[in-house]
């Protein structure tokens, strides 16, 4: 097992200096990309040796960069390595394959995800956070649930209804991952009966799904290799 984490990371390390040798890899990329509805949204990914940072919209051309930078991060880190979020969500197939990235990250380096103080985890990036094999919240964290609906184009309305089903099994499938108590208390209030939003406090997500966040950390974000000290949930 240590032979095959050895090797994969040597593996990824070379592709990756490659990038970065050929500027393909920067410390902070910042871009705007076409959101679901056709209007530009902005994105911000940003990385250290010890984590990443999400920050606004989770679109198609957002997820390589993601993944190339998390991957560095994974090979880098000597210790956890920290996905920070504030996003609004975005493309949720995005954001399952995020999801993806981090479990392969997971190969190389514990990940933990964190959701600062005064940060929002809305609709689709809800998906990343839950992922995490450890979840923080800050005390004043908010995050947003809503309906999954397919907003893809050229799909007539039986193949539109199969992709909607199946992108929502999968959504489901990665917040049960994390807590299917919360899933269950959501459905029974009817959240994902419809696209209007949801938001919620991290108390009150923890409070119906108690596994969902680890930890709500009442203090600034945590440094790149330490957990904040908080309480555990």
């Amino acid at each position: 097992m240590k032979t095959a984490r050895w090797a994969a990371a040597l593996l990824l390390g070379l592709l990756l200096s490659g990038l970065i040798a050929l500027g393909g890899l920067c410390a902070v990329s910042e871009f705007t990309s076409e959101g679901p509805n056709g209007n530009p949204v902005q994105t911000r990914i940003s990385f250290t040796k010890g984590g990443v940072f999400l920050g606004g919209s989770i679109t198609a051309a957002s997820l390589p960069v993601f993944a190339a930078k998390l991957a560095v991060s994974a090979v880098l880190a000597d210790g956890p390595v920290i996905v920070s979020l504030n996003s609004v969500g975005g493309n949720l197939e995005a954001a399952l394959r995020m999801a993806t990235s981090l479990r392969w990250a997971e190969q190389l380096a514990f990940v933990r995800t964190f959701v600062p103080n005064d940060a929002t985890c809305q609709s689709a990036c809800t998906v990343v956070f839950a992922t995490g094999q450890d979840r923080i919240a800050g005390q004043s964290a908010v995050f947003m649930f809503h309906g999954v609906r397919w907003t893809g184009q050229n799909a007539d309305h039986e193949s539109a209804a199969r992709l909607e089903y199946d992108l929502e099994r999968r959504y489901f499938e990665a917040l049960d991952a994390a807590d299917p108590t919360l899933v269950e208390m959501l459905k029974a209030r009817g959240v994902f009966d419809t696209v209007a939003p949801t938001f919620l406090s991290a108390e009150e997500v923890s409070a119906l799904g108690p596994r969902f966040i680890s930890w709500r950390a009442p203090s600034p974000p945590p440094s790149e290799s330490t957990p904040p000290r908080a309480d555990r949930r």
